[in-house]
Order: structure tokens, then sequence, then C-alpha cells
């Protein structure tokens, strides 16, 4: 195939091997899987299809998770023929056209608002009352202390009741269930699998059915709603969208894909599906999100090309190297080559240094404990400073930190669990139990432990120090950002400020001795190496991290190259592995290798 630029609006630029090999496969009129590691031309790529099209006559649509992206994408496809859109415009458009559907999307832009939150379980009478012994107060029983049972309202019920709801839509189920009720964090297991979930699924479906999916109901519409509701119709976009067969699917950002979307799009029968993105980035499972690439290449069978782009135009081979190790645990298809064009440099600290921040461009945390932390010392250097991070998240958890302190119900985040501030404490008290551990480690509590060594007062002053948006060219400014929020950007010197003691969990890796080749890390901490790579590849120039992080991903990486005889310890039923005949538990490994039992 003749793969120069013919068309007077053609790129210019030149094709690498793999954007040869893409294109060549795209234009047999398969179903793709594209693997892009970061800053590895995927744009890029999609606009050389979307040039294929053109010669060929073809039209399609393009799909992503977010409007900038939308936008930005659709200024790159210069030949006309693409159109781009949100999975959520996408789903007005069908729901608008849906005779069953259409009603209730006059409820989005109403002049009526919805009922306030807090009078929500009155629109469908719930007037149910929960008691339950927390842990909490069963342990302080069996030490002789009384602590009374905990009470959860009607209000509650139904806030947990429409969270259920949101979880749901998320979702590929075809109806609310069980496993979309969440356990509170102080609820015994039994008692929530016995009587609260069933109360909380029967509540949650009531209000669906009454209220929800009414024309004139009172509860909030939300975008999910409407989203969930076309996914349930499946509908075949050829038709709806008047394409013609053989027309063209790009779906970006699949890694991030919620279930009832990836279910969606694999669906589609006329169309040629084309989804892109990095499996390695799936950083947004806490949300519902879940990595649609190994979904739609199920979906399409047999009769799809999987692809990779691993060549990044982003950063030098110093920086791949780290993305490298961390890409080895996870299993990834891809391994990253760098630029030869670009020289990068790796800095590695003393765990107890920092670089100084008139040296970096961006500072990127894991949670908004840490960013707070970051922006404290920018405003004790005098170093201008902007946050980029969702501030409502870190407000709800002070107003409830407030509200605790003057022996008030919490209202807005998973404080609400909590009956004072001495139980929440005593909740944050390192774990024994995995659960309870998991839980007290939430994005929430990280926040709520800073705020224990810091007043509100002060949070108020970090945080309106900041500079704004657009405000943030003066020279000198550092830009403070989760990892995820991150996501997508770039900077020439990043300091990844990830404390591997809280963001990358004992690492639960074990040898599968049925086979030979099988490499597992458990969720938490799959999930914080995923953060870690999107953290690492955000850098160009330069990467400053410590040094107990930069030898976690290569210590993790040996240990799963090395260690076949660690298997699952199936009687246990705990989270420890064990050497076989050993009897003794691996707990963790530290920075030399060494094991610690």
């Amino acid at each position: 195939m003749n793969h120069a630029r013919h068309s007077a609006n053609a790129r210019t630029f030149e094709l690498t091997d793999e954007q040869k090999t893409i294109s060549d496969a795209f234009n047999t009129g398969t179903a793709m899987v594209i693997q892009a590691g970061a800053g590895t031309g995927k744009t890029s790529t999609l606009e050389v299809l979307a040039e294929d099209m053109a010669r060929q006559g073809r039209r399609g649509i393009y799909i992503t998770l977010n409007k900038a992206m939308a936008l930005e994408v659709q200024n790159k496809f210069i030949f006309g023929n693409v159109q781009c859109s949100t999975i959520h415009s996408l789903a007005w458009r069908i729901g608008s056209r849906i005779d069953v559907i259409a009603p209730l999307l006059k409820r989005i832009n109403s002049d009526t608002p919805p009922v306030s939150r807090f009078h929500w379980h009155r629109v469908i009478g719930v007037d149910s009352i929960f008691t339950y012994t927390s842990f909490h107060a069963a342990n302080r029983r069996s030490r002789g202390e009384y602590e009374p049972d905990t009470t959860m309202t009607s209000q509650q019920l139904m806030w947990a009741a429409m969270e259920a709801l949101r979880l749901w839509c998320q979702s590929d189920r075809a109806d609310v269930s069980l496993e979309d009720v969440e356990r509170p964090v102080t609820m015994p297991s039994d008692v929530w699998r016995a009587s609260y979930a069933p109360l909380v699924l029967s509540i949650a479906r009531k209000a669906w059915l009454e209220d929800i999916t009414q024309p004139d109901g009172q509860l909030p519409f939300t975008h999910d709603y409407y989203l969930k509701l076309v996914t349930l119709a499946q509908p075949q976009l050829v038709e709806w969208l008047d394409l013609e067969p053989g027309s063209v699917l790009f779906f970006d950002e699949a890694q991030d894909s919620r279930p009832c979307v990836t279910q969606l799009i694999g669906a589609q029968r006329n169309l040629q599906v084309v989804a892109v993105g990095d499996s390695s980035q799936a950083i947004y499972g806490f949300t519902g999100a879940r990595d649609g690439l190994p979904a739609l290449e199920k979906a399409a069978g047999g009769e799809v090309v999987s692809a990779t782009l691993s060549t990044s135009f982003r950063f030098g081979q110093e920086v791949a190297d780290v993305a490298n190790d961390v890409l080895d645990v996870l299993d990834s298809p891809l391994r990253l080559t760098g630029s030869p064009a670009v020289k990068s440099d790796v800095v590695i600290l003393d765990d107890d240094v920092a670089p100084q921040l008139s040296d970096v461009d961006a500072v990127l945390v894991r949670t908004n404990a840490e960013l707070l932390e970051a922006a404290e010392a920018c405003m004790s250097a005098g170093i201008p400073y902007r946050i980029v991070s969702n501030m409502s998240d870190i407000y709800n958890v002070a107003k409830d930190f407030d509200a605790l302190s003057a022996e008030k119900k919490a209202k807005f985040t998973e404080l609400r669990d909590f009956e004072s501030l001495r139980a929440l404490e005593d909740f944050l008290d390192p774990q024994e139990d995995s659960h309870v551990k998991s839980m007290a480690s939430t994005p929430t509590m990280a926040v709520a432990r800073w705020l224990f060594g810091h007043s509100t007062r002060e949070m108020d002053s970090i945080l309106s120090a900041a500079l704004k948006e657009g405000d943030d060219d003066m020279e000198g400014t550092v830009v403070i950002s989760t990892i995820h929020k991150a996501k997508g950007q770039q900077w020439d010197r990043v300091w990844l400020s990830m404390n591997p003691s809280l963001s990358l969990p004992v690492v639960s890796t074990f040898y599968d001795v049925e086979v030979k080749d099988h490499r597992l890390v458990d969720h938490e901490s799959r999930e914080a190496l995923m953060v870690a790579y999107v953290g690492v590849t955000r850098a160009k120039k330069t990467l400053y991290m410590s040094q107990s992080l930069r030898t976690s991903f290569g210590i993790i990486r040996r240990f799963v190259q090395t260690s076949p005889d660690i298997v699952w310890d199936s009687d246990s039923g705990s989270d420890r592995y064990v050497t076989p005949g050993s009897g003794r538990r691996i707990k963790y490994f530290d920075e030399t290798g060494d094991w610690k039992y």
C-alpha cells in the first residue's frame, strides 16, 4: 500500500512502522483493538485512519468520555468525515428519538428543580429505621465498655439506595441487584447480607420504577440515567445515526469505559469498531469504569486485529525504562521505547528529600491529602501554585469532619457512617482486618487523617492561595495535581510525589504452579501501579521520584520473574502467601529484596 500523503489537506508527518501496520489492517475493514502507550501518537494515528477513510469515501463517528477530548480531536479530523461526540451526547441523540426515553430528557433542563437530597426519602415514602451493631461497638462491649447500637435513618437508607442506582447505571447488568449495594464501613458483613442490602435494594427499585423513570418524577434525573436507558435498549448505531453499513466507530480511552458502554459498543454489528486505549492506564476503577479493551476484543470473536503503539514521542528512554518496570509487573502487552530525539533524566531522591520546588513544573500526587501537603509546602516556600483536583471532594470531607467535631451527623461523604469523631479516629488506627484496612485507606479517609493534624481554617488558607486556571502563566508557577486529573497532560519537569507506603500496598504477588507463566498482582496493588505508571509518563525531560518508589518497581518486577516457589495458601482464607513446606507467611519484602516474615 502507498502510504504517501496525497490530499492537499493531508498530514505531512512520516508514518512509523506501527502506524503503517495499523493503517494496512484498518483498510481491510476488520475490527481493531489498539493498545497505545503513553505519548505514542494515538491521536495522530486516528488522523491517519480518518484520512484513509476520506480517500475511500467512508464516514464514521468518534466516541470518547469527555467533552474536551472530543472537541480537541474534532479539530484534528480535518476531512469532515468523522463526527466526534461524548458517549453521553451520543446517548442523548438516540434517547431523544426513543418514545419512552424522550419525555424523561426534559427533566434534565427543567425549570422545576428536583427535590432536595435531604427530602428524597419522602418522595417514595421511605420510613424505615435500620439499627445494627458496629464491630467497633462489639469490640468495646467485649472489653466491658458501652457503646450504643448504630442507627441509620430513612434519609440515610434513601441515600444508599440512590448510590446503588448510580453504581448499577455504570454496570452492564439489566437490573439493579445486591451487587450494587455498598456495605457501610462499620457494618458487619452478615448484617449487610441478611437484612441491610435487601432493604436498600427494595428502596432503589421502588425509586427507579415509581419516580426516576416517570416524566413527572421528583427525584433528580441524571445524565447517567438516560445513558443507562439507552444502553438497555441496545440500539444499532448505524440505524439511529443514519450511517451506511461499514462505517467506522472510533472508541477512544476504552480502558476507562463503563461496562454498560462497552456492552453497547460490543453489540454493534454493522460498524467497523476501532477501540483505542492503554490497559495500563485504567485508573478510574473507583468510579465504576472497567477496561473495555479485552471485552471488546472478546465481543468481536476471532474477527479482530490487535495492534500496539509503543514508541513514545513524549520522553526519552530513561523515563521509558521506569515505565517498563511497571508495565512488566502489570503483564502489559506493551513495552515503551523512548524517543531518540528527547533526552530525559530520572532523578532519584532520598525518601526524606524533596526537589527544589522552583525546579519542577508539576507535582503529581495520588490522594487529595498528599495534594494538601504539597500545596502547604509551596505556600510555605513562597512558590505560586495552581491546584488541579475535584475541590468539592475535599470541601465535603471538611464539612463532615467539622460536623462530627461538633457532635453532629455527617451528610456528604462516607464519614456519615460514624457516630462521632472518636469513632472515626478509632477506625483510622492501624487495622488488621483486610476489608477494614482497605476502607480506611480511601481518599476520603486520607483527607480525614490530614484534618486530624490541621484545622479546616488552615485548609481554606491553603486552597484559597492557589492560582485559578488561566492565571498560572506567572513565571515559576507549580501545578499540583492528582495523578488522575493529570492523565492526558504532560510537563517538562515532574515530581512524582507518591508515597509507596501509602500508595503501593503490600504486594500480594504469587506464582501459579498450574499455569507456569501466569503472574498476578492483587487488585489494590495493581491499581496503585497503574496510577504510578500514569504519573511516570507525564514527564518529558526530567522525572523526580523517591528512592523507595523507584526501588519498589524494580523489586516487584524481579519478584514476579524469579519466585516460582510462591503459591496461594488456599487454606488460610487470607491475603497471605506461603512458601511450600516452610510454614512461614510472607508479609513483604524490603528494598534490598530480602524477605520479611
